[in-house]
């Protein structure tokens, strides 16, 4: 019984190496990879096109001279939200007829007349009646 055993147990060995050697995927030596670096063509070189996005701020001014600061985040459908010079990310909430951003601590959200408000996570208004700012330019 020991020699099945010990027959057993190399056949099982064996059949393991070869289910290894079976599974692995022809890999390249380092080597090999250094050589096959890819160079682009000049006529590609010069016909790199740069895109510089227009970082675009919006300035509300409120009751009693208070004044909120819009940043859009467009990648994530959110805004950076500066007030009191604290800036909080919010995300975009889904509503019928406004426009609505929040988080665990603000929601600033327009009202029927077009106006802005932002109030904190207990209801307290922080800012009320603003409206964007005119450009001066």
């Amino acid at each position: 019984m020991n020699i099945i055993g010990k027959s057993t147990a190399i056949l099982f060995i064996s059949l393991g190496g070869i289910l290894l050697s079976a599974c692995t995927l022809p890999g390249m030596s380092p080597v090999a990879q250094v050589d096959k670096k890819q160079f682009l063509s000049e006529s590609a070189q010069s016909n790199t096109v740069v895109k510089v996005k227009e970082c675009s701020i919006t300035e509300y001014q409120c009751k009693n001279n208070k004044t909120v600061t819009i940043q859009p985040d467009n990648t994530k459908k959110a805004i950076h939200l500066t007030f009191a010079q604290t800036t909080h990310t919010l995300s975009s909430v889904v509503t019928k007829k406004s426009q609505k951003y929040s988080n665990i601590r603000w929601v600033w959200s327009e009202d029927f007349s077009g106006k802005w408000k932002l109030r904190d996570n207990r209801n307290k208004v922080l800012a009320e009646n603003c409206v964007k700012k005119e450009s001066s330019q």
